[in-house]
């Protein structure tokens, strides 16, 4: 396992120590196990009784383990609800961003704002280079056709088994 994640387990896995015997107890065993089992058992973390859980000095990797082990397991209902719809709303939040930073035409356009303008002397210089490159190139035939990739393939498949 990766030493980050390694690590994570092992700063979880003395955080919860630190929760009364009734909460530690909702975790299932298995749970803790699996903490146990991958945690690097060389790493030293220890925790500063003088800060509030939310001020430990800890990795991101274990915010997120002890964010969804407390949903999982701590929270009641009311908060476990509270908690996925936040989630919910967090990731229709993200997909708008991603869709905003890939939308295609924003990709090509921006291709289009950041052509490069070529002097007319060194236009002539490349485009003869291209002419004199594409004198040796070989002839290529291009089938036009109206089916689609997947009923070429399709009809491939049926050639290849002799299917009518």
């Amino acid at each position: 396992m990766e030493k980050t994640y390694s690590r994570a387990f092992k700063e979880a896995y003395v955080i919860l120590r630190y929760l009364d015997k009734e909460e530690y107890r909702k975790i299932p065993r298995l749970t803790i196990r699996t903490i146990k089992k991958n945690m690097d058992l060389e790493y030293e973390y220890e925790i500063n009784e003088n800060f509030e859980l939310d001020e430990q000095d800890m990795m991101p990797e274990t915010r997120a383990l002890l964010y969804n082990i407390y949903r999982d397991y701590l929270a009641d209902e009311e908060e476990r609800e509270e908690i996925n719809k936040n989630q919910k709303n967090e990731r229709i939040k993200n997909e708008k961003i991603k869709q905003k930073k890939y939308d295609p035409s924003i990709l090509f356009e921006d291709k289009e704002k950041s052509k490069v303008i070529i002097p007319e002397p060194l236009q002539a210089t490349i485009n003869k280079d291209k002419d004199e490159t594409n004198n040796h190139s070989l002839p290529v035939e291009i089938q036009a056709t109206d089916e689609g990739v997947f009923i070429r393939i399709v009809n491939k498949i049926k050639k290849i088994l002799k299917i009518k």
